[in-house]
């Protein structure tokens, strides 16, 4: 495999005072290691990933970007529509894990 020479970008913001959140890192680092995968993947060579971290107060917002090709309208509708079915069905308590 050839090296693809991705440039990688990061910036942390946050604000003043007590900054606590709640999530579950497990699920939370299983999120952000599948977006980083793709965006290497699907990122050209010579390409660049952006990654923005926003903490404020009791949220954390991760922007990330990249000079891949991306989603097609269509595609990002499909996928919103399986994470939407997905997460009904978790919180019925009707998910089957594989």
């Amino acid at each position: 495999m050839s090296k693809k020479e991705i440039t990688f970008v990061s910036s942390l913001s946050k604000t003043e005072g007590p900054n606590q959140f709640y999530g579950d890192p497990q699920r939370i680092s299983q999120v952000l290691d599948n977006i980083i995968t793709n965006c290497i993947r699907y990122t050209p060579e010579r390409g660049e990933i952006v990654w923005n971290i926003v903490i404020h107060h009791n949220e954390v917002i991760f922007e990330i970007h990249d000079t891949g090709p991306g989603f097609t309208l269509s595609n990002k509708n499909s996928c919103l529509k399986s994470f939407t079915e997905k997460m009904r069905r978790e919180q019925a308590g009707t998910e089957i894990w594989d």
